[in-house]
C-alpha cells in the first residue's frame, strides 16, 4: 500500500487540460487552477498574506476562530500548527485553513453549489481509491454516509454524500448525482500518505495514519453499492463495497 501511495493515483486529464471555466464551477477566479483557491496556493503563501487575501475577497463576514497547536510536525519540519475556521449560512457550513508554522498547508471548503460526483469525474477523470465515512447528525441521531475521493496530482480531495436519514439503511449507492459536501486543497506534489499523516491526530500519529491507508477502497465507479459496517460483517465481507447491483435487489 505504501508503494501504491507513492505513485500516480488517478486516471485523469493533464493539468493543462483543466480549463479555467471548468474550474470556475467552484466559484474561483478564472486564473486560479488547482491546487489553488482564490489565489491561495498551498506551500506558497504565509499566514498573514493568506488571511489578507480571504478578507479582501469577503469571506470573513464574522471574526474567524483561530487555534494554534505548539507541537512539532517532523515531516513538514514545522514547530507549530495553526488552524483558522470560519462559518457561513449555518453553524455546520465550516471552512478551515491549516498552516504549518507560517506556511499554508491545506484548505477545506464547505460546498454551496450544485456540484455532483459526475461533474468531478468528467473534469478530473476516475479516481483509484476512496474512503467511506459514517456520521450521526446533530440532535436527530440520524446517520449520514459520505465518501471521499482523491486526486493527488491536483492536490484535491472531495467528499460526497450518499445518504442522510434514519439509521435503518444497510445499503447505500454511489450515483452520478451524489452531491459534493466539501473539498480539501493541498500541495499537489504530496502523496496520500503525507495527507493522511497531516489529518491524523496532532501531533502526527503513525497508527491513525496507517488506519487511513488501510481503509482505502479501490474505486469501482458510480452505481456501486456501499454496505454499512454491520451489514458488511453480516455478509462476511472485508470491504464496504459490493459489485454494481440495483438497491432493491440487494434488499431482497
Amino acid at each position: 500500500m505504501v508503494f501504491l501511495l507513492a505513485i500516480s493515483f488517478c486516471q485523469s486529464l493533464a493539468q493543462e487540460d483543466i480549463l479555467a471555466e471548468e474550474v470556475n464551477i467552484f466559484g474561483q477566479d478564472e486564473s486560479c487552477v488547482f491546487p489553488c483557491w482564490y489565489g491561495l496556493y498551498p506551500s506558497r503563501i504565509n499566514f498573514v498574506d493568506a488571511l489578507s487575501v480571504l478578507g479582501d475577497v469577503g469571506f470573513f463576514t464574522n471574526t474567524p476562530n483561530q487555534r494554534i497547536y505548539s507541537y512539532p510536525s517532523p515531516r513538514y519540519n514545522a514547530t507549530r500548527r495553526i488552524s483558522v475556521t470560519w462559518w457561513y449560512n449555518s453553524p455546520y457550513a465550516k471552512n478551515i485553513i491549516h498552516f504549518d508554522d507560517e506556511l499554508l498547508h491545506s484548505i477545506t471548503i464547505t460546498n454551496d453549489r450544485e456540484i455532483y460526483i459526475s461533474d468531478i469525474i468528467e473534469m478530473f477523470g476516475e479516481p483509484f481509491y476512496f474512503h467511506v465515512y459514517y456520521n450521526t447528525t446533530p440532535h436527530t441521531r440520524d446517520i449520514c454516509v459520505d465518501i471521499k475521493i482523491y486526486y493527488p496530482e491536483y492536490g484535491l480531495a472531495l467528499t460526497f454524500n450518499l445518504y442522510c436519514g434514519p439509521n435503518t439503511q444497510t445499503h447505500f449507492v454511489i450515483i452520478p448525482q451524489s452531491p459534493l459536501v466539501n473539498y480539501t486543497i493541498y500541495q499537489a506534489t504530496s502523496t496520500l500518505e503525507d495527507l493522511f499523516e497531516y489529518i491524523s491526530i496532532y501531533p502526527p500519529n503513525d497508527e491513525q495514519t496507517q488506519r487511513h491507508k488501510e481503509s482505502l477502497i479501490p474505486w469501482q465507479g458510480v452505481d456501486v453499492t456501499v454496505l454499512s459496517p454491520i451489514e458488511a460483517i453480516r455478509l462476511g465481507r472485508d470491504s464496504f463495497v459490493i459489485t454494481p447491483t440495483p438497491l432493491n435487489e440487494n434488499n431482497n
